[in-house]
């Protein structure tokens, strides 16, 4: 708090990570959260939060706390932290030198940038969400408690105790589109098996975020024919993402669960003829478990796959994502 302060000074002025100015008497908008504001009274933005210092001019800080008390009588934001000079929601003045910390309670642009990347997945956990994002946990959960405040996520069980789990609603995905984002899909299920894959598939996805490398998830992926294979049995079969780095086209599958054998070598058999066409450069499973693992091996060497083929643990793309989010 004094650190603050003093960034702030007697004049008042902008504290050294708001970026800009503000207007005496603007109405300031930010990650949702609202606030009247004057030159005496900087905003700093930290994530979706504001920070509001009141310095020492007692007639300006009546006034705008006046318009803050009422901003939140209205519920535009809650007060996250109680400064010197008592509780904010039942004092409209504040004392000299008070600091208060307002958080929205509605989903803002941090929100949605969030619900887009869950919509073109479909579902993601929180913890690959916030490495993908550069945010720190309790940021995503923030987030993801306002959008399922608003309707546009829920949260599904993965019954693992591996992390939480935030799946995009109908209105959710009506809201990315709205907002003019492509290759949002609905869900199919929120059963907690399919909690715990599509945790394990946005790790993947976080992988190549950090990594800088692009890809493409479900409905990205029917749009190009060329990860669209087809079985012997002429079902037609698309991966979990699709990876594009450095000139390679990459599918990758996430089992975990076995699949039956005879199911397995024809879906191999279909990326090998993708391989062979020049549609894919490589495919890549990920799995949690040695026996499908091994499965994946044997199955592997009927479609003559070779080195176009790369099976690894989910254990390691998990470490190594969190390594390279923490390096960023």
């Amino acid at each position: 708090m004094r650190e603050l302060l003093e960034a702030c000074g007697d004049e008042g002025g902008v504290l050294p990570s708001a970026g800009r100015s503000v207007m005496d008497g603007s109405l300031v908008s930010s990650g949702g959260a609202v606030g009247i504001v004057s030159a005496f009274w900087p905003v700093c933005q930290r994530g979706d939060d504001v920070v509001v210092a009141a310095v020492r001019r007692t007639t300006q800080s009546e006034r705008i706390c006046a318009g803050l008390a009422n901003l939140l009588s209205q519920g535009a934001f809650s007060v996250a932290y109680q400064g010197v000079g008592g509780d904010f929601s039942s004092s409209a003045t504040a004392a000299p030198g008070r600091v208060l910390r307002t958080r929205a309670t509605r989903p803002g642009p941090g929100s949605f940038r969030l619900l887009a990347w869950v919509g073109r997945l479909g579902l993601a956990g929180v913890e690959p969400l916030a490495l993908a994002l550069g945010l720190h946990e309790r940021t995503v959960y923030s987030h993801v408690e306002r959008l399922e405040r608003a309707g546009l996520v829920m949260r599904a069980p993965g019954g693992d105790g591996e992390g939480g789990v935030a799946v995009l609603t109908r209105a959710g995905a009506r809201a990315c589109v709205e907002r003019g984002h492509e290759g949002i899909v609905s869900p199919r299920s929120t059963a907690p098996s399919s909690a715990r894959h599509g945790r394990a598939v946005s790790w993947v996805a976080a992988s190549a975020e950090v990594r800088g490398w692009a890809w493409l998830g479900p409905a990205e992926l029917r749009e190009d024919d060329r990860w669209r294979l087809r079985r012997d049995d002429g079902a037609r079969h698309l991966p979990d993402l699709g990876l594009v780095y450095d000139g390679h086209r990459v599918a990758v599958e996430v089992e975990l669960q076995p699949k039956a054998p005879q199911r397995l070598r024809v879906i191999l058999r279909g990326y090998r003829a993708l391989i062979d066409r020049g549609a894919l450069t490589a495919v890549t499973y990920v799995t949690d478990r040695g026996d499908v693992a091994a499965l994946i091996g044997r199955e592997a060497d009927s479609a003559r796959l070779g080195d176009a083929l790369q099976v690894g643990p989910l254990a390691t793309v998990i470490a190594k994502t969190r390594t390279d989010g923490e390096q960023q």
